[in-house]
């Protein structure tokens, strides 16, 4: 019976990682100079991307789901706020604890909305995926998914200027007794860094 288990769950990532690589080859194809006349810039790209993760239905909500993490992480990076918001609240809308989404792809969904939000100054709206976030059951005994939720709050109050919550929210991130991913540690300790200099 495990063993059928442990099949089925490596049936299921096989089948979510090739969907993953079909919707991106097939993405990455769809670029062309020559009918298009220019070069295709990577915020269109991305665009692109997450209009289709929106609407494919041969994707899994899972797969949908992380595929709209990760255009939204890139818009987020690239600045592009206003898409980022929009395409990580369509992640968000996805990963409820029904649709059956992973864990750990749900919580870095939320950290990744706040952390948006937060960077647009729609402060109350950060709050309130962050109030979630906290209250979620997936991850409530989760020591280092309250250390991670409690890096992202920090940022909240430290965006705002307001540096003692910032200090004190990021307390659940730097108990020595926690073994931290080292990411998160060296995200618990800049942000540290950030309110004390």
């Amino acid at each position: 019976q495990r063993e059928a288990a442990q099949r089925r769950q490596a049936e299921h990532a096989r089948d979510e990682a090739t969907a993953t690589a079909e919707f991106l080859t097939e993405l990455l194809a769809a670029p062309a100079p020559e009918v298009q006349g220019r070069e295709v810039k990577v915020v269109e790209l991305l665009q692109t991307a997450a209009q289709r993760a929106q609407s494919a239905p041969d994707l899994s909500v899972e797969t949908r789901a992380g595929l709209l993490l990760t255009i939204g992480r890139s818009q987020l990076a690239l600045n592009r706020f206003r898409a980022a918001d929009d395409t990580l609240g369509q992640a968000y809308a996805l990963a409820t604890p029904a649709a059956g989404i992973a864990a750990p792809i749900a919580l870095r969904i939320g950290l990744a909305l706040a952390q948006v939000r937060t960077r647009r100054e729609h402060y109350a709206e950060a709050e309130a995926v962050l109030q979630a976030l906290g209250a979620d059951a997936r991850w409530q005994a989760d020591r280092t998914a309250t250390a991670q939720i409690a890096i992202v709050h920090s940022g909240w109050w430290q965006q705002q200027g307001k540096l003692e919550q910032a200090l004190a929210a990021l307390a659940p991130a730097l108990d020595p007794g926690l073994t931290l991913p080292r990411a998160s540690r060296i995200e618990a300790l800049a942000a540290l860094a950030q309110i004390r200099f």
